[in-house]
């Protein structure tokens, strides 16, 4: 269900070796290849085959496979189909904007993707995902501080080889699938996959309905790989990858219209000015409705499936990437470079109130270019331990225009951001016995972020004056909001690692560990007070963590055990949006709480039956508030964030259970399955507004499968979302005092089902 945030949840279904136990999985989140029992931090791993007979097909859709993890396919404020909302115990971001880092961090074969724009990744040639817990960066790559996800995509094979998949299904579903591994010789193979992935919207607009529906997917992903081994000590690993989309905005279904916010007159009946500005009509609506109409409750439609939407919808994107990692092995010790560029060019529009009138409308044109550098030792101490040492350079420019087209004119803001980040790291594992072991790791970082609001941007001119205050009469087509200039933040932390392992027998591990992370602070590049406000800053964010888990696997490998409890201390905590005026800006709220636990398990009774699952507990809580947060006031004057208040996309319960029974038919085996995900109460933004609250939920899938014996055919039957459930999956609220008054939500894909046929050659 390519670019869906509704695919069933379901622990990964078991790897099986020949006599029925659970296979080993294979993980590499320590920068070697370990079994993920032997790892003592709380993570949960994929295999390429298991996330296929799962019918996940975006990284979005892992996470309903994880506990204590949110992955949405859309942020608040955006219309991108493309603009990846993560949250890992807790912590992640809800902004999109160049200035805002994730909490949770994307890497794709070692390559660090610095932008939640972009990193919504379509999974056609995936090895292994690992979702990583806790702060990161004492191994490679950028730190972060939530988490992190580690895609490994399938080598190149050895022999010539291939498939060829159709897709088809509701929705007018109508995905290709085609991939080649060609050796051209001993010591070079390669690899290409492709992908066309065609899908019909899922929200009719009531005013066009000769448009196309909005949240469809139209996009064509491609990768190609080679691995050149001239010998035993060198290797050589290039990869290209290239998705493009041409895709509608993300459905946008107006929840609440609040006239009496006492903020700018944007709407017609704010301020009594109906049938003064006629031009808040669109003009393809002229005809239909007047200056006089008000904008009221008659455009909620109460229906997720059809909208008012009457503005400009896109969401289009350009995302391409090439990497060199050259692995040397000297030996005593081993070099490894990772030389990565990517960039990416989207442009994504929303119309913010669904209606036929002009009051927010919003477009981005988003360009980003990311150029980054890692070098990595790894050795051994014999059978005492290993190592690895490293340092990590990324270099980041891009620019980020923001308009907003009212009916009283257009706002401009955005900018151009200039980062750079610098860090040296290293940790080791030492056996201090057979049974007892610590690991102690380190990392410096150094970056620095440069902001330069007032440039030309795509086909929006800002347009600024030296004091960035008087504007030309008569009013430009564009009023900037934030004073030009060039604004500069430096940070720099230390952070650590270390923990402690005891096997207490061959396949029972303990551990408990403490780590640190950090992100850094930056600029908000949206301001709504009035024209000629400088950029407000935000500090760098901390957490501390102490976790103790146990990994377990037992009867004769059949049964497989995995628990953890941590506890985060989570220091000025980064919010967005807070609203200042209409423009949604990042403060520092003040200090968190984060205690939570998740346990994991799978089970393998014989051939034809197993069994997995999860559960995660989360609880969050604010320990102190800073003024700057409590900006946002209810329409009687009290605080919206206060102490109470639960942190973002931070459910205290969530779970997943999934059955499946192989059954050998004729000349190959049938596989059924049904899979069970719930989370519990959740809110969609850092206000926790009512309307963007999403209920108690409970998703369930189903599929049909038949290989035959030799491999080389797969049918496939998966239905996804089978209760029809309609929830939330981002919005946005600016029903507060002094903002525009209405609340905007984002609803998920509805039921879906399709067939697949595979043919292996």
């Amino acid at each position: 269900m390519t670019g869906s945030t509704c695919a069933q949840a379901a622990a990964p279904e078991p790897a099986l070796d020949a006599g029925g136990s659970l296979e080993e999985i294979i993980v590499s989140a320590r920068r070697r290849e370990e079994n993920a029992q032997d790892v003592p931090i709380s993570m949960t791993a994929y295999s390429g085959a298991q996330l296929e007979q799962l019918g996940v097909e975006d990284l979005a859709d892992v996470a309903h496979f994880s506990p204590n993890m949110q992955f949405d396919a859309t942020a608040a404020v955006s219309g991108s189909s493309v603009a990846s909302t993560i949250f890992i115990r807790g912590i992640g971001q809800t902004d999109f904007t160049l200035n805002s880092d994730p909490g949770v961090g994307v890497y794709i074969d070692g390559v660090y993707l610095a932008r939640s724009i972009g990193s919504l990744l379509d999974l056609i040639d995936v090895e292994t995902v690992e979702v990583l817990r806790g702060p990161q960066g004492t191994l490679f790559g950028k730190n972060t501080i939530g988490g992190a996800l580690n895609i490994t995509s399938q080598r190149p094979a050895e022999e010539l080889g291939g498939y060829l998949e159709v897709q088809g299904g509701n929705f007018d579903r109508r995905n290709i699938k085609a991939r080649l591994d060609a050796p051209l010789s001993s010591t070079l193979r390669t690899s290409l996959s492709v992908a066309s992935l065609q899908e019909d919207g899922y929200q009719k607009r009531l005013l066009q309905p000769e448009s196309d529906d909005l949240g469809n997917i139209d996009r064509v992903v491609a990768r190609g790989r080679a691995i050149w081994t001239p010998g035993n000590a060198f290797e050589a690993d290039i990869i290209a990858d290239y998705s493009r989309g041409r895709e509608q905005s993300v459905p946008q279904s107006v929840l609440v219209i609040e006239p009496n916010t006492g903020g700018p007159p944007f709407l017609p009946v704010a301020a009594g000015l109906a049938g003064t500005f006629n031009t808040t009509i669109r003009p393809q609506f002229a005809g239909q409705f007047t200056g006089s109409d008000l904008l009221d409750g008659r455009f909620i439609t109460d229906d997720p499936r059809a909208s008012y939407y009457g503005g400009i919808s896109r969401s289009d994107f350009d995302i391409f990437g090439v990497s060199a990692t050259l692995s040397w092995d000297l030996g005593a010790v081993t070099v490894k470079s990772i030389s990565a560029y990517r960039e990416i060019d989207s442009q994504f529009a929303r119309d913010s109130l669904s209606s036929p009138f002009v009051v927010a409308d919003t477009f981005d044109d988003y360009d980003q270019e990311q150029w980054s550098q890692e070098l990595q030792l790894a050795g051994d101490f014999g059978a005492r331990g290993n190592y690895v040492a490293g340092v990590f350079y990324l270099s980041e420019t891009g620019t980020n225009s923001n308009l907003v087209d009212t009916s009283l004119g257009a706002l401009g803001s955005g900018g151009s951001v200039d980062n750079e980040s610098v860090a040296v790291f290293a940790q080791t594992n030492l056996n201090f016995t057979q049974h007892l072991a610590a690991t102690l790791g380190a990392r410096y970082t150094d970056e620095d972020k440069g902001f330069s609001p007032g440039f030309r941007g795509g086909s929006q001119q800002f347009v600024t004056s030296p004091d960035g205050l008087a504007l030309q009469p008569p009013l430009p087509p564009v009023v900037p909001l934030i004073l030009d200039g060039d604004y500069q933040t430096s940070s720099s932390k230390t952070d650590v690692t270390a923990s402690l392992q005891l096997k207490i027998v061959e396949d029972l591990l303990t551990y408990v560990s403490y780590s640190t992370g950090f992100k850094s602070g930056g600029f908000s590049q949206r301001i709504g007070p009035g024209p000629g406000i400088p950029a407000p800053s935000f500090r760098p964010e901390e957490v501390a963590v102490v976790e103790l888990g146990v990994k377990w696997l037992g009867f004769e490998d059949r049964v497989r055990l995995n628990a953890a409890v941590f506890q985060t201390d989570y220091d000025d905590v980064q919010i967005t949006p807070l609203f200042e005026g209409i423009g949604p800006v990042t403060r520092n709220a003040g200090e968190a709480r984060i205690r939570g636990a998740e346990l994991e398990f799978a089970f393998r009774p014989s051939h034809a039956f197993d069994a997995t699952g999860g559960l995660g507990w989360l609880d969050t809580e604010y320990r102190s508030l800073t003024p700057e947060s409590q900006v946002n006031q209810n329409l009687d004057g009290t605080p919206v964030l206060t102490l109470d208040s639960e942190l973002a996309k931070s459910p205290h319960w969530s779970a997943n259970l999934a059955l499946a029974g192989h059954w050998p038919i004729g000349s190959g085996t049938l596989t059924t399955s049904v899979d069970w995900s719930y989370t519990s109460e959740l809110f969609n933004d850092v206000l926790d507004s009512p309307e963007l609250r999403r209920p108690d939920l409970s998703l369930y899938g189903a599929a049909l499968s038949f290989v035959t014996a030799d491999e080389r055919w797969a049918f496939t039957a998966r239905g996804v979302n089978l209760s029809d459930e309609e929830y939330i999956i981002a919005g946005n609220a600016e029903r507060y005092a002094g903002n525009i008054g209405y609340t905007q939500g984002t609803y998920a894909r509805p039921r879906e089902w399709w067939l697949s046929v595979r043919r292996t050659f």
